[in-house]
This record gives structure tokens, C-alpha cells and sequence, in this order.
């Protein structure tokens, strides 16, 4: 469909930057993860989480990103670990993973509830 075929298209656009050596930031992994997300490619997606991962550099709003790829990826734990680390270090803006459709498969789980103080019907 079409937004596999965009996130194809700025997958190619964002890898050929990073092998030019011009961007390589933790960020940029997440976004890659993303974007095979998209694509459709769930293995590529891991392995650029894991590089994510691997930088160590965590802040709240790199935190909700990895929760929205675990998400997006069907990995309910490991998302809400993310999203109560991400509390932790600061970030308290509920609105992205509470109205986003990523978070569709974490939003029925009782902890995702209670990290965001929402009623449980």
C-alpha cells in the first residue's frame, strides 16, 4: 500500500545518509525501526532497535519512541517498560501514547491504565 511504499522510499533515503556517514544517532536508529515497522519488515525493525538500544542514551522522549516501536512490533511488556522508565526520567505528556493508534495492543494492558491514571472500563 502506499504508506509501505513511503516508509521504503525514506528507509532507502535515511540508510544511504547514515552509510555517507552523516547521521548516526540513536534517534535515527528508532526511526528506522519505525519505518521497516511500516514496511513490513519486522526483522530489519529488531535489528535496528537493538542498535538503538546499544547506544545506552536514554531520555523520556527516546523512551516513548522505543515503547512505540515495541509497540507497533506487538510487544506489550517491553513497551510499558519503556513508557514507565520514561515517567521516571521526566516525561509526563500522556496525550502521545494515550491517543496514538501505536498503542492500540498496550492500552488494554492494567499497568498501561494505571501509569496514565485512566479509568479502567
Amino acid at each position: 500500500d502506499e504508506a509501505q511504499r513511503i516508509a521504503s522510499e525514506t528507509l532507502a533515503a535515511l540508510l544511504k545518509e547514515i552509510e555517507a556517514g552523516k547521521k548516526a544517532a540513536r534517534d535515527h536508529y528508532l526511526l528506522l525501526g519505525k519505518l521497516c515497522v511500516t514496511a513490513g519488515k519486522i526483522g530489519e525493525a529488531r535489528a535496528y532497535l537493538d542498535k538503538a538500544l546499544a547506544t545506552g542514551a536514554e531520555n523520556g522522549e527516546f523512551l516513548v519512541g522505543l515503547a512505540t516501536l515495541h509497540a507497533r512490533l506487538g510487544q506489550v511488556e517491553p513497551a510499558l517498560s519503556a513508557l514507565k522508565k520514561a515517567a521516571e526520567k521526566g516525561y509526563n505528556d500522556p496525550f502521545f501514547p494515550v491517543i496514538m493508534p501505536d498503542f492500540l495492543s498496550v492500552r488494554k494492558s492494567p499497568e498501561f491504565r494505571a501509569l496514565f491514571k485512566l479509568p479502567n472500563n
